[in-house]
């Protein structure tokens, strides 16, 4: 998979797996969801959990011990039955995954009787699909009808075959072939994207999910959802006053997908972007992905990357030579404030209190804590001046620390006009880069402002 796991997924796909050696070992029949908010990552997390089961052999027979069928449903929602798509992606699945059987007369069978089954769902749902969606549904009957082998013959010699044949006889069909299958391997079901789709419809694909594996064995449903958003989407829908209990027919228990931390892959995956700073200007010792560990905190990956990308989008539009570190954190920071929190400019407590500053808010971003630790370990002497420029000034005297030019950018865009005591560095030369800094940084923060 060439996708980077920036959210540290492997632990959790490494549990997902060992759950499943566990039901397949007891060839234990189940279904269960992966609950997660959208964007959060279920999807990948899919991917890397399917790459997983894909390795696994049996230690008996060397040969794959899952046969994974992953459904998309979304994807397939202009099919009114669910069935018929289910069906499709089990032939594909089977065609695309010839090493599990053999070239022999079993593989035939399997194959046949799924195609012949998938004929029939075919041949009776085309009328309604050509009218919903244009898609005339006749080349794939008559590509589907050509290639049936010796597994639908058989079929059609045990059955008074008729294209328009009752839809209980295909749901039977479909269960013989699926306990073939799981004779030989667990058979694991994924079904992605359930709640992008109508409740409705939502419910029509668990329902014949239910009824295709519930007297199977060795066959284990794992469900993608949003459980708080499709729990109340059935309620609005249908009026279900114990929508839990009614998922519980489906769904017998959920395992919790958080919006995990970001990885040290985060220069990785973002290093387009990272590609527009410069490390040596100033090469301070706190690492970048911890930062961006601490602003990205409960941010689903999704938004993430779109908050990186409109960055990335700001700052070429803005910007042609490189710039240091310190200036990608507070362009980072700035319009995660901006865009997610709502333009809360002062984030911190530390911030409130150390400058007394005006504006204040009980409804901290979850990072405050890290940040309020970040910059009370800035190195500062405190002076007191008299004279002209008479009042307290605090000097932060350590030029590599990333978090005192970031509290000194910080206090110089929001705070240096209203606050005392003031905040200064001591480097001049990292002071005169800092401030050449502020002008810049004022432009992007003015055009996300312009875009968001």
């Amino acid at each position: 998979m060439d996708k980077l796991d920036i959210l540290n997924r492997k632990e959790f796909v490494e549990k997902l797996f060992n759950l499943t050696q566990q039901l397949s070992f007891n060839k234990k029949n189940t279904s269960f969801a992966i609950d997660g908010s959208w964007g959060v990552g279920k999807s990948f997390v899919l991917d890397m959990y399917e790459e997983k089961l894909s390795q696994e052999q049996s230690e008996e027979t060397n040969k794959d011990r899952y046969f994974v069928i992953r459904y998309n449903c979304w994807k397939y929602d202009y099919y009114e039955e669910p069935l018929i798509a289910i069906v499709s992606t089990m032939i594909e699945t089977i065609e695309q995954k010839t090493k599990l059987f053999p070239d022999n007369e079993k593989k035939s069978k399997i194959l046949g009787g799924l195609k012949a089954v998938g004929l029939s769902l075919l041949s009776m749902a085309n009328s309604a699909i050509r009218e919903k969606t244009g898609i005339d549904l006749k080349k794939a009957y008559d590509t589907v009808k050509d290639g049936v082998v010796a597994g639908a013959k058989e079929y059609e010699e045990k059955h008074d075959y008729d294209v328009y044949f009752g839809f209980n006889k295909a749901m039977v069909a479909l269960q013989q072939s699926l306990a073939e299958l799981s004779n030989e391997y667990t058979v694991v079901f994924m079904v992605d994207e359930l709640d992008r789709c109508l409740p409705e419809y939502a419910i029509k694909v668990l329902e014949r999910l239910h009824h295709l594996t519930e007297s199977a064995k060795n066959t284990i449903t794992v469900v993608a959802i949003d459980k708080t958003q499709l729990v109340q989407s059935i309620k609005n829908t249908f009026g279900f006053d114990e929508c839990d209990k009614y998922l519980k027919k489906f769904i017998e228990f959920a395992i919790e997908l958080n919006y995990g931390m970001i990885s040290e892959k985060f220069v990785e995956k973002h290093s387009e972007y990272v590609a527009l700073f410069d490390k040596s200007i100033i090469e301070y010792e706190d690492p970048i992905e911890e930062f961006m560990q601490a602003v990205f905190q409960k941010i689903e990956v999704r938004e993430q990357e779109q908050l990186v990308n409109r960055a990335m989008l700001v700052h070429k539009l803005l910007f042609n030579e490189l710039k240091d570190y310190s200036f990608m954190c507070v362009e980072v920071l700035s319009i995660v404030l901006l865009t997610h929190y709502e333009d809360r400019k002062n984030f911190t407590e530390w911030f409130t209190q150390f400058f007394r500053s005006r504006e204040s808010t009980k409804d901290w971003p979850p990072f405050d804590y890290y940040f309020n630790t970040k910059f009370s370990d800035v190195p500062i002497t405190q002076i007191v001046q008299v004279g002209y420029s008479s009042g307290e000034i605090h000097r932060i005297t350590h030029e590599k620390t990333m978090y005192g030019a970031i509290a000194y950018v910080w206090y110089s865009l929001y705070m240096r006009e209203n606050s005392t005591p003031r905040l200064d560095i001591e480097d001049e030369k990292l002071k005169n880069l800092l401030d050449s800094n502020i002008n810049d940084l004022k432009k992007f923060i003015d055009t996300i402002k312009f875009i968001k």
